[in-house]
């Protein structure tokens, strides 16, 4: 079976014969890691469940990769709002009501913005075969938002639309940009609109930035070492199991 055909029995929605003669153990070996983030987005967009955690589980699958389906099912959803925003920019209609579409669509536009170092044509391809249709949507959809991406650090003269990937990646959005937004930090870092304004109110517009983009990282994992080990026993240990 093609890719596209597993995707489609796999994702649910998408009936195709054959279903019963091919057991779920047989259908999980060939799921790649974005194939699972996929398909945890979009039973949780379907409502069958409620946290994307348990959906994640992918044994098949290498340590790195399921690590990397990990990061693309959760940073999808800890930054729904601005994805979804940025669809907005590009589909120039309502956002699709099909729960299989619509996570595909924000699996690609993480990728191409919020994953750095990430091929624009790796993050496009690959998602776009995932889908059993609706093919040239996507594509050309994500299309528009990777030309949005410039490679140089953002002008901080236009800060509604000119917003920082990284020191070196920008996104380039026509005017107004983000701040057509009623909440464009609360947009930026997909938080709820009250949150930020109460941040506002009680520390001011710049400390309110600041804890928005700390509230939507991912935190740095720090190591200590314990009472009777050194540093170098400790830096000896993570060398021997390749841990940089």
């Amino acid at each position: 079976r093609t890719p596209s055909r597993l995707a489609a029995l796999l994702l649910g929605g998408y009936p195709v014969a054959g279903l019963a003669r091919i057991t779920r153990g047989r259908i999980l070996s060939f799921m790649s890691a974005r194939a699972v983030a996929l398909r945890a987005l979009t039973l949780l967009n379907k409502g069958r469940i409620d946290r994307i955690r348990g959906a994640l589980s992918a044994d098949h699958l290498e340590r790195r990769e399921r690590a990397f389906a990990w990061d693309l099912g959760h940073g999808v959803v800890r930054n729904e709002r601005f994805l979804d925003f940025m669809l907005r920019q590009v589909v120039h209609r309502k956002l699709p009501g099909d729960p299989m579409l619509l996570s595909a669509l924000r699996l690609g536009v993480y990728q191409l913005l919020l994953m750095d170092g990430m091929p624009a044509h790796a993050a496009i391809n690959e998602t776009v075969r995932l889908m059993p249709r609706n093919q040239a949507f996507v594509n050309a959809s994500l299309r528009r938002v990777a030309g949005m991406v410039s490679s140089r650090p953002a002008n901080p003269d236009l800060p509604h639309c000119e917003l920082a990937l990284s020191p070196t990646r920008t996104l380039v959005l026509e005017p107004p940009g983000i701040e057509a937004e009623p909440q464009p930090v609360a947009t930026r870092y997909s938080l709820p609109d009250f949150l930020v304004e109460r941040w506002r109110e009680r520390h001011g517009d710049e400390v309110a930035l600041t804890i928005a983009q700390a509230s939507n990282s991912i935190p740095a994992v720090f190591l200590r070492v314990c009472q009777g080990r050194s540093t170098a026993e400790l830096a000896a240990a993570l060398a021997d199991e390749k841990v940089e």
